[in-house]
């Protein structure tokens, strides 16, 4: 079964799912179309039985990008002073609770990382069970800079630890899907040409498993993670998100684009990963 979607596309193969984003003109960067289609995809995965692996994957060139700056800064049209905070947090809730469906779906989620995996990307990523990445993907939160970060910061916290957290959100740097699996941010990082066979092995080897149980070992792992915080992390993330959404350098970055263009804006304001891009 293949259910198609504007921005995105879902496959059905018992016991296999996957969803697949579909702007690869746009590297999968999110927008609300996206993100709909997404939601959409995820509401039939979690309607049927006889599925026990989704994997999440990018079309194109690129895992996700992150969110449409397009669309982002047409939210940005006011002055921070004046920006609708309640709005702001309503939309940043609905984005970062959406994407964590993945974490709780009675599914195993594996996200499938090449290209890269920035910003939104990575809290896609962040929120599956399973990351598998290939050895030269690009994984980080350059938005960090200028407009915010995604409120769970791709589980860095319980994955990288604080001190790794704190160097990536400070300086806003993307890490190799080989950096990103020593550092224990992902399970397992390989040339980009095995990133299929090493996907479809660990899919193979979990779908061995009763789905049953399969369950009970997800929601217990699951349930430590929510006495350790998981849940106020990303309540707090919203909050000190929508801030960043506020703060003076976001008009920066918004008056950048409204007088040289987005793509000027990017490279002035995210140089590096402007430039990641430009050489891809």
């Amino acid at each position: 079964m293949k259910e198609e979607y504007e921005n995105a596309y879902l496959v059905v193969e018992p016991p296999v799912a996957r969803l697949v984003l579909n702007r690869p003109e746009k590297l999968n960067a999110i927008n609300a179309a996206l993100m709909a289609d997404s939601m959409a995809a995820l509401d039939v995965v979690e309607e049927r039985d006889d599925v026990t692996v989704l994997v999440v994957e990018g079309e194109g060139r690129a895992f996700c990008t992150g969110y449409d700056l397009v669309e982002v800064t047409e939210r940005f049209t006011k002055k921070y002073s004046d920006f609708p905070i309640h709005e702001e947090r309503e939309y940043i809730r609905d984005q970062a609770w959406g994407w964590h469906r993945l974490w709780e779906l009675n599914t195993a989620t594996i996200a499938k990382v090449h290209g890269y995996a920035l910003a939104g990307g990575l809290m896609i990523a962040g929120n599956c069970d399973i990351v598998i990445a290939a050895e030269d993907a690009r994984l980080g939160q350059p938005e960090v800079k200028t407009i915010g970060f995604n409120p769970e910061i791709g589980l860095w916290p319980f994955t990288i630890g604080p001190r790794m957290t704190k160097e990536l959100l400070f300086t806003g740097r993307a890490v190799t899907g080989t950096e990103a699996a020593e550092m224990g941010m992902i399970n397992d990082a390989v040339p980009a040409d095995e990133l299929d066979a090493a996907v479809d092995d660990i899919v193979s080897d979990i779908t061995e498993l009763d789905r049953d149980m399969l369950l009970y070992a997800k929601r217990m792992v699951n349930d430590v993670y929510e006495q350790m915080g998981m849940g106020s992390m990303i309540r707090t993330g919203i909050n000190y998100d929508m801030l960043g959404h506020l703060c003076e350098s976001r008009d920066r970055f918004k008056k950048l684009v409204d007088e040289e263009g987005l793509e000027a804006a990017i490279a002035a304001e995210f140089p590096s990963t402007s430039q990641d891009l430009k050489n891809d």
